[in-house]
């Protein structure tokens, strides 16, 4: 009994597979049954060539090197030691500039006139 029910139903899923396939619905896959590839911009596939192109350059640089990757780039001695000096300029300023202003007064603005009461305070405010 479930063996006629079950064979009428794939009969109708047969079929109506076949008319999705026919009118091209949404989903169609092509004959291979893989979807569909999606449309690149001409903006996206130049920059997939470009990128292609930088890969390809950089194996040929390896190979023509035998292999070895470009190693770490290296600061002369000279280089480090006017970096040092610079930085030590830099803080010897902020340092210069954090003393000068905690050095200087501080100007407080006092108002003669205290207020006496509370409405006269919250009148000020």
């Amino acid at each position: 009994m479930y063996e006629s029910i079950l064979a009428t139903l794939r009969e109708q899923r047969d079929k109506l597979q076949m008319a999705i396939d026919a009118l091209g619905g949404p989903t169609q896959k092509s004959e291979t049954g893989a979807k569909p590839r999606k449309k690149l911009s001409a903006a996206s596939i130049k920059a997939m060539v470009e990128g292609r192109k930088r890969a390809r350059a950089a194996k040929l640089l390896e190979s023509q090197n035998g292999g070895e990757k470009r190693g770490a780039r290296v600061i002369s001695a000279a280089a480090r030691k006017r970096m040092a000096e610079a930085t030590r300029q830099r803080w010897a300023k902020v340092r210069e500039q954090k003393a000068a202003e905690a050095n200087s007064p501080r100007v407080v603005e006092v108002n003669e006139e205290q207020p006496e009461t509370v409405e006269q305070i919250l009148q000020n405010v």
